[in-house]
């Protein structure tokens, strides 16, 4: 009697190991089920071109005054062009990517009309390239790692624009005409003031501003650049006064070539005053000018100040350390410059 209950027992041991053993293996299996759901609706996404965030795609021209929202994605899928008397707002903490295309094509924002961009300090308007997942989701987990250069850039043509707490990278390609730079003014010079800026393949800001008259234009300033071969650039016709001024730049490293600052022909009274440049080939270049040069900071670089083809520059109160080659190096035998208190 006690043998045949000690084996019914065990037989009821049996029965419930293997219910448990059926009920761990079920779950496993809806686990994996679920698994694979998950990861078939995010390769689905990707290889139906279905992006993985809410977005909407862009390009063409801009027919009316158009507002784009940080409630989804923007994806640039071509040349976006807003024609004169036409206002693209942007609000504050919106995300716009350009799509990289392998090949020569680079996407650029060409604006005639106003670019309204409404970032903050604390919320800034974010333009990168559709392969940067750093910032607004994961548009595609095919692409590989962004690069400087995957889009080419914000081409401004009016000079009336301000372009404020903005957050910009991997642009700046170079294209056939010579347009480079992540923001380039095109005969123009707006205000560029207190953004962000790195990974450019070229300079970051570009100006090419000849007014028909002496001007003073608006101020760059205020702006963070970094990991980018060249900084700012700015050339003119000997009529546009510029000021330059609380801006920090640092490079790539690069010993043979790049710049911090490079100025040709800006008119008489452009002031460069309390910049800080680093880790470029030449932090400050001057040609053809005489700008009045204050209060920078130029560390690290293989040579800090350069100046070729300008008469009488000032150069007061800068302060230069660990440039490889020289703190100030004035490439002509004729020309003086004005090199006190540094």
């Amino acid at each position: 009697m006690g043998n045949k209950n000690l084996t019914t027992k065990n037989q009821k041991l049996t029965t419930v190991r293997l219910r448990r053993t059926k009920e761990v293996k079920m779950q496993s299996k809806s686990f994996k089920t679920q698994l694979i759901i998950i990861m078939l609706v995010i390769f689905g996404g990707v290889l139906f071109g279905k992006p993985l965030v809410d977005t909407v795609r862009v390009s063409g021209i801009i027919t009316h005054d158009t507002t784009w929202t940080a409630n989804k994605l923007v994806l640039v899928v071509g040349d976006v062009t807003i024609p004169a008397n036409i206002t693209l707002t942007i609000q504050a903490g919106t995300v716009i990517k350009f799509t990289y295309y392998s090949g020569s094509d680079r996407l650029n924002l060409y604006v005639s009309g106003i670019l309204n961009v409404q970032g903050t300090a604390a919320n800034p308007v974010y333009f990168t390239s559709s392969r940067d997942d750093s910032i607004g989701g994961v548009f595609d987990l095919t692409d590989a790692n962004p690069a400087p250069g995957d889009w080419e850039n914000i081409m401004f043509y009016n000079g009336n624009n301000v372009f404020r707490h903005c957050v910009v990278k991997y642009g700046g390609d170079y294209d056939a005409s010579g347009n480079a730079g992540m923001v380039t003014g095109w005969d123009c010079s707006p205000t560029i003031d207190s953004n962000y800026f790195a990974y450019s393949s070229y300079p970051a800001v570009k100006v090419r501003y000849f007014p028909s008259s002496p001007v003073t234009v608006p101020k760059i300033r205020n702006n963070i650049i970094n990991n980018c071969p060249y900084g700012i650039c700015y050339v003119s016709n000997g009529l546009a006064s510029i000021d330059l001024r609380n801006n920090r730049l640092t490079g790539t490293g690069n010993t043979s070539w790049g710049y911090g600052i490079y100025l040709e022909n800006v008119g008489t009274g452009s002031l460069i005053y309390c910049d800080s440049v680093s880790r470029f080939y030449r932090g400050i270049e001057f040609v053809n000018c005489s700008p009045m040069v204050s209060y920078n900071t130029a560390l690290s670089n293989v040579f800090g100040l350069y100046c070729h083809s300008s008469t009488d520059p000032i150069f007061h109160h800068n302060g230069m350390s660990g440039n490889s080659r020289y703190g100030l190096f004035n490439e002509s035998t004729t020309d003086t410059v004005n090199a006190r208190y540094n």
